[in-house]
């Protein structure tokens, strides 16, 4: 009897040992999954929209008062923007008539807006540039009222950021002998994107 005990708790050490070493030889490692990818975006022009604002009111001020903006040389209208052949209302224009006298002036008042759903815009009095005009007998500058810094700039938010730009004109002569114009001045802005906006 003592015998088969002695064989009894023999074979249960030796299963135990044997349950020990298939449980050490069934342990389950950990294992890494990777999941590798790459993601490209382009810019596109379309997602960037800054052009003259239609709903807003295009001024004219001046001294004398009575120098106005015509359509035409007929009907007395504010500054448009050129909506008809102009899609993306890049294009403003105005008329003015009235001058008589040297050092009088008309400043005309255009808003733009930054329509970009995502990024804002950036522009700066520097990148403002007034040409044309088949007259020397008048002066135009542009101006960013709002723009502040040095260079001064000013910073439009995406989706419906406005500022204004003011064209000033002046008369440098007073007409002696007959009637003198500048005809095709032409103002153009730059709005530059801000990245990472």
């Amino acid at each position: 009897m003592r015998g088969k005990r002695k064989s009894l708790g023999l074979l249960v050490y030796v299963l135990i040992a044997v349950v020990a070493l298939g449980i050490g030889y069934a342990a389950i490692s950990a294992i890494t999954l990777t999941i590798n990818g790459t993601a490209h975006a382009t810019p596109s022009q379309d997602n960037f929209i800054v052009e003259f604002d239609t709903t807003a009111t295009n001024t004219i001020t001046s001294s004398p008062a009575n120098i106005a903006s015509y359509n035409s040389g007929s009907d007395v209208t504010a500054a448009s923007i050129d909506t008809a052949n102009d899609a993306t209302k890049r294009t403003a224009k105005f008329d003015l008539y009235g001058f008589t006298t040297r050092n009088e002036y008309a400043d005309v008042t255009f808003t733009v807006v930054n329509k970009s759903p995502d990024i804002k815009a950036k522009l700066c009095s520097s990148d403002i540039a007034v040409s044309g005009g088949s007259s020397a007998s008048f002066t135009s500058t542009a101006s960013l009222p709002s723009a502040t810094g040095n260079p001064a700039c000013v910073t439009l938010n995406a989706n419906g950021g406005t500022t204004t730009i003011v064209v000033h004109t002046v008369l440098n002569v007073t007409p002696s002998t007959a009637d003198i114009s500048a005809t095709d001045l032409i103002v153009q802005f730059t709005a530059t994107p801000v990245a990472n906006s």
